[in-house]
């Protein structure tokens, strides 16, 4: 985020940044001295998905030209309307449509598959094992997530590569309507974090984890999951993200943690974001 209109913003962002750091540090600590050995103890294979090759790529071109649809009808049925200074409602139910049609694919496979989102409860851990594993997952790793993201931008620089940033990003910082703002936080914070990870962590992951190596499943969903966010200058932290809330999944076999970790990492964003529009 290279735009922030107030300096001020910068001190929250990193106070924000000198406390996640220290939590951190701390985790690791523990991590090491084995005190956080339980964590090692969870381990989920793949919740069973019976189907073959083609029903994957169906279900990838299904999302992709639900996704291409709804890009089209929204241009057609909310055409947006951005200035420099703020953006119309328009743009709200644009980025919303894509989501929708997500949502449609999501429920179209749980149909069409027999799909259970979790596995029974006793092939599981409980939900506050997963929580708080979730959450240390989170905080050991958020500062490595943040000093890629600045060496990678120092290097598309060096490179003389313009840099732009994420859509949704510059429509946070120009609205000026507080109900917008709210409906766009919600999708960024709970809307999005849970289709997201249904369709990533749950369907894509689940299934190249029950074909090939767990390894090379986290990676390539992780990538597909960064690549369609289509911003280049955004997608090395979005690809270790991904690998962050698909290793929650893999080693829970709960999809709750994963959405946990997407939400808290998009909430900190429009925090940051909000802070910098409203407060000064």
């Amino acid at each position: 985020m290279n735009d922030f209109k107030n300096p001020e913003t910068l001190v929250v962002a990193g106070t924000i940044f000198t406390a996640v750091l220290g939590a951190s540090i701390c985790l690791w600590v523990l991590k090491l001295s084995g005190k956080l050995s339980n964590e090692d103890k969870l381990s989920h294979p793949p919740i069973p998905w019976r189907n073959s090759w083609l029903d994957f790529w169906l279900l990838v071109w299904a999302a992709f030209c639900a996704i291409i649809a709804s890009s089209i009808l929204a241009q057609r049925w909310f055409p947006q309307q951005v200035t420099e200074e703020t953006v119309s409602w328009n743009v709200i139910w644009y980025g919303l449509s894509a989501q929708f049609a997500l949502g449609i694919v999501i429920i179209g496979a749980y149909f069409t598959y027999k799909m259970r989102w979790l596995p029974p409860a006793n092939e599981r851990p409980t939900l506050p094992q997963v929580l708080k594993f979730s959450l240390s997952l989170l905080i050991r790793y958020l500062p490595v997530i943040w000093v890629a993201t600045a060496i990678y931008t120092f290097v598309l620089k060096f490179l003389d590569v313009p840099l732009t940033e994420q859509e949704a990003i510059n429509w946070f910082l120009k609205m000026d309507d507080p109900a917008q703002w709210m409906v766009s936080a919600f999708t960024a914070i709970i809307i999005a974090p849970v289709l997201e990870e249904l369709f990533f962590r749950r369907l894509i992951l689940n299934f190249l984890a029950n074909k090939i190596h767990p390894t090379l499943a986290l990676l390539w969903s992780s990538a597909l999951f960064a690549a369609t966010h289509f911003n280049y200058q955004a997608f090395v932290p979005i690809f270790i993200l991904g690998i962050l809330m698909g290793i929650q999944y893999l080693r829970t076999g709960d999809i709750r943690g994963s959405i946990l970790i997407h939400a808290l990492f998009n909430g900190i964003s429009v925090l940051l974001l909000g802070v910098d529009r409203w407060v000064f």
